[in-house]
Protein backbone atom coordinates (compact mmCIF):
# COMPACT_ATOMS: atom_id res chain seq x y z
CA UNK A 1 0.00 0.00 0.00
CA UNK A 2 1.49 3.39 -1.09
CA UNK A 3 1.36 5.65 1.90
CA UNK A 4 1.35 9.67 1.20
CA UNK A 5 4.64 11.60 2.66
CA UNK A 6 4.40 14.02 4.82
CA UNK A 7 2.67 17.14 3.79
CA UNK A 8 4.34 20.27 3.00
CA UNK A 9 1.88 21.86 6.46
CA UNK A 10 3.54 19.48 8.43
CA UNK A 11 7.03 20.12 7.63
CA UNK A 12 6.71 23.80 7.63
CA UNK A 13 5.36 23.27 11.05
CA UNK A 14 7.84 21.05 12.09
CA UNK A 15 10.94 24.08 10.32
CA UNK A 16 8.88 26.10 12.46
CA UNK A 17 9.72 24.88 15.21
CA UNK A 18 13.26 23.98 14.33
CA UNK A 19 13.87 27.83 13.90
CA UNK A 20 12.01 29.25 17.62
CA UNK A 21 13.88 26.47 19.15
CA UNK A 22 17.19 28.23 17.39
CA UNK A 23 16.43 31.06 18.24
CA UNK A 24 15.27 30.73 22.07
CA UNK A 25 18.76 29.29 22.26
CA UNK A 26 20.83 31.50 20.52
CA UNK A 27 22.98 33.30 23.22
CA UNK A 28 23.30 29.61 24.83
CA UNK A 29 24.49 28.27 21.35
CA UNK A 30 27.78 31.16 20.99
CA UNK A 31 28.64 31.50 25.19
CA UNK A 32 29.81 27.94 24.63
CA UNK A 33 33.28 26.21 24.16
CA UNK A 34 32.97 23.45 20.98
CA UNK A 35 32.56 20.52 23.91
CA UNK A 36 29.32 22.35 25.88
CA UNK A 37 28.00 23.82 21.90
CA UNK A 38 27.93 20.13 20.77
CA UNK A 39 26.33 18.86 24.13
CA UNK A 40 23.58 21.42 24.48
CA UNK A 41 22.63 20.88 20.36
CA UNK A 42 22.13 17.25 21.38
CA UNK A 43 20.03 18.24 23.85
CA UNK A 44 17.87 20.61 21.38
CA UNK A 45 17.62 18.01 18.22
CA UNK A 46 15.72 15.74 21.10
CA UNK A 47 13.05 18.68 21.01
CA UNK A 48 12.77 18.84 16.78
CA UNK A 49 13.30 15.42 16.27
CA UNK A 50 11.41 13.79 18.70
CA UNK A 51 7.88 15.55 16.81
CA UNK A 52 9.40 14.54 13.53
CA UNK A 53 9.29 11.21 14.60
CA UNK A 54 5.71 11.74 16.18
CA UNK A 55 4.28 12.95 12.77
CA UNK A 56 6.15 9.92 10.52
CA UNK A 57 4.40 7.44 13.39
CA UNK A 58 1.09 9.23 12.81
CA UNK A 59 1.22 8.67 9.21
CA UNK A 60 2.07 5.46 9.14
CA UNK A 61 -0.42 4.97 11.73
CA UNK A 62 -3.12 6.02 8.82
CA UNK A 63 -2.45 2.22 7.30
CA UNK A 64 -4.06 0.67 10.53
CA UNK A 65 -6.78 2.55 11.41
CA UNK A 66 -9.01 0.27 9.82
CA UNK A 67 -7.25 -3.32 10.45
CA UNK A 68 -8.90 -5.74 12.81
CA UNK A 69 -6.08 -8.20 13.48
CA UNK A 70 -6.92 -11.89 14.25
CA UNK A 71 -5.11 -13.66 17.38
CA UNK A 72 -1.58 -14.97 16.72
CA UNK A 73 -2.81 -18.10 18.58
CA UNK A 74 -6.73 -19.02 17.87
CA UNK A 75 -6.85 -16.63 14.52
CA UNK A 76 -9.88 -15.52 15.56
CA UNK A 77 -10.73 -11.43 15.19
CA UNK A 78 -9.99 -9.71 17.87
CA UNK A 79 -12.16 -7.29 20.16
CA UNK A 80 -11.20 -3.44 19.43
CA UNK A 81 -10.59 -1.90 23.35
CA UNK A 82 -9.70 1.32 22.10
CA UNK A 83 -8.72 3.06 18.65
CA UNK A 84 -6.40 5.63 20.47
CA UNK A 85 -4.11 3.82 22.85
CA UNK A 86 -1.58 6.14 24.15
CA UNK A 87 1.89 4.92 24.17
CA UNK A 88 5.33 6.50 25.21
CA UNK A 89 8.69 5.77 23.96
CA UNK A 90 11.86 7.08 25.05
CA UNK A 91 14.27 7.41 21.83
CA UNK A 92 17.59 8.02 20.27
CA UNK A 93 16.07 11.62 18.64
CA UNK A 94 13.79 12.52 21.11
CA UNK A 95 10.77 11.32 23.57
CA UNK A 96 8.02 10.07 21.50
CA UNK A 97 3.86 10.25 22.03
CA UNK A 98 1.81 8.72 19.91
CA UNK A 99 -1.45 6.82 19.99
CA UNK A 100 -2.81 3.22 18.06
CA UNK A 101 -5.51 1.45 17.74
CA UNK A 102 -5.36 -2.19 20.64
CA UNK A 103 -6.98 -5.04 19.98
CA UNK A 104 -7.88 -8.08 22.84
CA UNK A 105 -8.98 -11.77 22.60
CA UNK A 106 -11.57 -12.75 24.45
CA UNK A 107 -10.67 -16.87 23.85
CA UNK A 108 -6.34 -16.54 24.85
CA UNK A 109 -6.39 -13.07 26.57
CA UNK A 110 -4.00 -11.93 23.69
CA UNK A 111 -3.28 -7.99 23.12
CA UNK A 112 -2.02 -7.08 19.99
CA UNK A 113 -1.25 -3.21 18.50
CA UNK A 114 -0.54 -3.60 15.11
CA UNK A 115 1.22 -0.89 14.40
CA UNK A 116 3.55 -1.68 17.25
CA UNK A 117 4.84 -4.96 15.59
CA UNK A 118 4.70 -2.71 12.33
CA UNK A 119 7.69 -0.34 13.99
CA UNK A 120 9.39 -3.30 15.48
CA UNK A 121 8.85 -2.17 18.96
CA UNK A 122 7.97 -4.45 21.96
CA UNK A 123 6.71 -3.82 25.31
CA UNK A 124 9.57 -1.62 26.78
CA UNK A 125 9.60 1.80 27.56
CA UNK A 126 12.68 2.26 25.19
CA UNK A 127 12.52 2.12 21.34
CA UNK A 128 14.85 -1.02 19.62
CA UNK A 129 17.75 1.73 18.64
CA UNK A 130 18.00 3.01 22.41
CA UNK A 131 17.59 -0.82 23.37
CA UNK A 132 20.59 -1.72 21.48
CA UNK A 133 22.73 1.13 22.79
CA UNK A 134 21.64 0.61 26.39
CA UNK A 135 22.15 -3.59 25.71
CA UNK A 136 26.04 -2.62 24.49
CA UNK A 137 27.14 -0.44 27.06
CA UNK A 138 25.28 -2.86 29.95
CA UNK A 139 27.30 -5.77 28.83
CA UNK A 140 30.65 -4.55 29.14
CA UNK A 141 29.79 -2.85 32.28
CA UNK A 142 27.59 -2.53 35.72
CA UNK A 143 24.39 -0.66 34.41
CA UNK A 144 25.30 2.34 36.86
CA UNK A 145 28.21 2.99 34.27
CA UNK A 146 26.19 1.44 31.35
CA UNK A 147 23.38 4.60 32.31
CA UNK A 148 26.58 7.11 32.83
CA UNK A 149 28.14 6.40 29.35
CA UNK A 150 24.77 6.75 27.47
CA UNK A 151 23.97 9.88 29.12
CA UNK A 152 27.56 10.82 28.01
CA UNK A 153 27.84 10.33 24.90
CA UNK A 154 24.13 10.85 24.21
CA UNK A 155 22.42 13.72 26.74
CA UNK A 156 20.57 10.57 27.45
CA UNK A 157 18.63 10.03 30.93
CA UNK A 158 18.24 6.67 31.28
CA UNK A 159 17.89 5.23 34.60
CA UNK A 160 19.81 2.14 36.05
CA UNK A 161 16.68 0.00 36.64
CA UNK A 162 15.61 0.28 33.35
CA UNK A 163 19.76 -0.28 31.75
CA UNK A 164 19.52 -3.33 33.86
CA UNK A 165 16.21 -4.95 32.08
CA UNK A 166 16.80 -3.83 29.09
CA UNK A 167 19.91 -5.47 28.88
CA UNK A 168 18.83 -8.57 30.62
CA UNK A 169 16.10 -9.03 28.59
CA UNK A 170 18.22 -9.10 25.35
CA UNK A 171 20.67 -11.17 27.46
CA UNK A 172 17.62 -13.81 27.60
CA UNK A 173 16.50 -13.37 23.81
CA UNK A 174 20.25 -14.13 23.46
CA UNK A 175 21.19 -17.13 26.13
CA UNK A 176 17.29 -18.50 24.41
CA UNK A 177 18.64 -18.90 20.47
CA UNK A 178 22.60 -20.43 21.75
CA UNK A 179 20.73 -22.77 23.66
CA UNK A 180 18.37 -23.72 20.67
CA UNK A 181 21.66 -23.42 18.18
CA UNK A 182 23.62 -25.79 20.31
CA UNK A 183 20.44 -28.17 20.50
CA UNK A 184 19.87 -28.56 16.78
CA UNK A 185 24.23 -28.69 16.55
CA UNK A 186 23.89 -31.71 19.23
CA UNK A 187 21.35 -33.66 16.95
CA UNK A 188 23.34 -33.04 14.52
CA UNK A 189 21.85 -30.72 12.27
CA UNK A 190 23.02 -26.88 11.49
CA UNK A 191 21.86 -24.52 13.89
CA UNK A 192 22.25 -21.75 10.69
CA UNK A 193 20.12 -21.56 7.55
CA UNK A 194 22.03 -22.50 4.11
CA UNK A 195 21.84 -18.65 3.34
CA UNK A 196 23.58 -17.94 7.04
CA UNK A 197 26.52 -20.83 6.14
CA UNK A 198 27.53 -20.09 2.95
CA UNK A 199 28.23 -16.42 4.31
CA UNK A 200 30.94 -17.94 7.04
CA UNK A 201 34.01 -19.02 7.09
CA UNK A 202 34.83 -23.07 6.84
CA UNK A 203 37.56 -22.00 9.68
CA UNK A 204 36.93 -20.53 13.64
CA UNK A 205 39.14 -19.56 15.94
CA UNK A 206 37.93 -19.70 19.46
CA UNK A 207 39.70 -18.43 21.95
CA UNK A 208 38.55 -19.88 26.03
CA UNK A 209 39.40 -18.26 29.45
CA UNK A 210 38.66 -18.26 32.92
CA UNK A 211 39.57 -16.20 36.33
CA UNK A 212 37.53 -15.14 39.20
CA UNK A 213 36.05 -12.28 39.92
CA UNK A 214 34.77 -9.92 43.41
CA UNK A 215 30.88 -9.78 42.74
CA UNK A 216 28.58 -7.43 44.62
CA UNK A 217 27.56 -10.21 47.17
CA UNK A 218 31.56 -9.84 48.22
CA UNK A 219 32.00 -13.42 47.58
CA UNK A 220 34.56 -14.42 44.47
CA UNK A 221 33.11 -16.09 41.79
CA UNK A 222 34.30 -17.92 38.98
CA UNK A 223 33.98 -16.24 35.71
CA UNK A 224 34.78 -17.91 32.02
CA UNK A 225 35.31 -15.83 28.72
CA UNK A 226 34.95 -17.10 25.00
CA UNK A 227 36.23 -15.75 22.28
CA UNK A 228 35.00 -16.84 18.63
CA UNK A 229 36.43 -15.37 15.14
CA UNK A 230 36.15 -16.71 11.46
CA UNK A 231 39.17 -17.31 10.24
CA UNK A 232 39.38 -16.48 6.02
CA UNK A 233 38.94 -16.76 3.11
CA UNK A 234 40.42 -13.31 2.94
CA UNK A 235 44.63 -13.31 3.93
CA UNK A 236 46.71 -10.64 6.20
CA UNK A 237 50.62 -10.57 5.61
CA UNK A 238 52.41 -9.48 8.53
CA UNK A 239 54.73 -6.50 7.61
CA UNK A 240 57.60 -7.45 9.53
CA UNK A 241 57.97 -11.08 9.41
CA UNK A 242 56.50 -11.61 6.21
CA UNK A 243 54.60 -14.14 7.08
CA UNK A 244 50.78 -14.87 5.40
CA UNK A 245 47.67 -16.21 7.28
CA UNK A 246 44.13 -15.97 6.88
CA UNK A 247 42.70 -12.43 8.67
CA UNK A 248 40.62 -13.11 11.14
CA UNK A 249 37.02 -11.62 11.17
CA UNK A 250 35.01 -9.73 13.67
CA UNK A 251 35.16 -11.37 16.82
CA UNK A 252 32.00 -12.23 19.04
CA UNK A 253 32.48 -12.65 22.49
CA UNK A 254 30.80 -14.51 25.24
CA UNK A 255 31.16 -14.48 29.51
CA UNK A 256 29.33 -16.43 32.16
CA UNK A 257 29.71 -16.08 35.97
CA UNK A 258 27.08 -16.26 38.90
CA UNK A 259 25.60 -12.38 38.22
CA UNK A 260 26.46 -11.79 34.62
CA UNK A 261 24.86 -7.90 32.99
CA UNK A 262 24.02 -10.10 30.07
CA UNK A 263 24.36 -13.67 28.54
CA UNK A 264 26.38 -12.14 25.65
CA UNK A 265 26.55 -13.04 22.08
CA UNK A 266 26.59 -16.41 20.16
CA UNK A 267 28.92 -16.59 17.71
CA UNK A 268 26.88 -17.31 14.24
CA UNK A 269 28.93 -19.95 12.89
CA UNK A 270 28.15 -22.99 11.36
CA UNK A 271 28.58 -26.26 13.12
CA UNK A 272 30.85 -27.88 10.31
CA UNK A 273 33.15 -25.26 10.77
CA UNK A 274 36.81 -26.58 11.76
CA UNK A 275 37.65 -25.26 15.19
CA UNK A 276 41.02 -23.33 15.55
CA UNK A 277 41.33 -23.70 19.65
CA UNK A 278 44.28 -21.62 21.43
Amino acid sequence: MDRAALSDAIIAELGQLFVGVLRRNAAKLVANNLDGLEQLLQVLGREVFGPVVEQAIALIGEAYSGEHPTCPKCHQAMRPIGYARPRSLQGLVGDYKFTRPYFFCDRCHEALAPLDQHLGIGSGALSPGLERVACWFGIDDSFEEAAQAIHETLRIELADETERRVTEAIGQVAEAEAQAAIALAQAGKDPLPPAAIQATSPTLLVEVDGTVVDEVDGQWHEAKSELAAPLGPQLHEDEQSGRTTMAMGKPATASASRAPNCSGIEPQYSANASLVWT
